[in-house]
């Protein structure tokens, strides 16, 4: 009788084990958000009164950083003066995968392949020749493959002005600008007339990419060399 219990809570012992095990791998699988900071999720308060200062606010509904007139008055930390302002203090970064912080190796043999690495410090991918033997992961065949891998390939939802559809307006003049095609992702030249316009207007190309073109986090690529 005796050995039987003593086999009973052996298993029973056992069971319990393992279903802890299983349920911390299952845990640990599982990766845990970065939070955003307390700040960011407060909502949007223009307050009572009737000032005209043009603000930014976090809106936690479409991750992005948007445009708001504060009055002046009895608002909260989710104002920035500016969108980098916002961006800087809201914006939750994407880690970069492991594979793309190991350094460049061009290895010891002498063939010479174009290959790109992922460069911590510029963020940019970067061409390397690689000499054929004992490299490491971070190396791929094209630009593209490693941009796609270490960049992260959803991209960071665009401003909410460059949503916004061009915008000739009624007057005559003659002014050379810029405007985000959600269409295409591009920018696109276009004529101002100098009046009743809106915030997707820039003056230069660089101005505009720089303002919506924004950063690309993509899924990681397996396929490697």
């Amino acid at each position: 009788m005796r050995f039987a219990v003593a086999v009973a809570a052996l298993i029973i012992t056992a069971i319990i084990l393992l279903t802890t095990c299983e349920v911390e791998a299952v845990a640990g699988s599982v990766p845990v958000p970065i939070p955003v900071p307390a700040i960011c999720k407060l909502p949007k308060v223009t307050g009572p009164c009737r000032a005209y200062f043009p603000r930014y606010y976090y809106n936690t509904r479409t991750n992005e950083c948007t445009k708001f007139i504060y009055g002046g008055c009895r608002g909260n930390e989710n104002r920035f003066r500016s969108e980098d302002e916002c961006e800087h203090t809201c914006r939750v970064p994407v880690p970069v995968p492991a594979i793309c912080k190991l350094p460049k190796v061009t290895g010891p043999c002498r063939g010479a392949f174009p290959r790109y690495y992922y460069n911590t410090r510029t963020n940019e991918c970067t061409k390397f020749i690689y000499g054929g033997c004992q490299g490491n992961e971070n190396r791929f065949r094209s630009e593209d493959e490693c941009e796609h891998t270490c960049q992260g390939s959803v991209p960071v939802p665009v401003p909410a002005i460059c949503k916004l559809p061009k915008v000739r307006g009624p007057c005559r003049a003659y002014f050379p600008r810029y405007y985000y095609n959600t269409r295409t992702n591009e920018c696109t030249k276009f004529i101002y007339g100098g009046c009743r316009g809106n915030e997707n207007r820039f003056r230069s190309e660089d101005e505009c990419e720089h303002t919506c073109q924004g950063y690309y986090q993509r899924h990681p690529v397996n396929t490697l060399i």
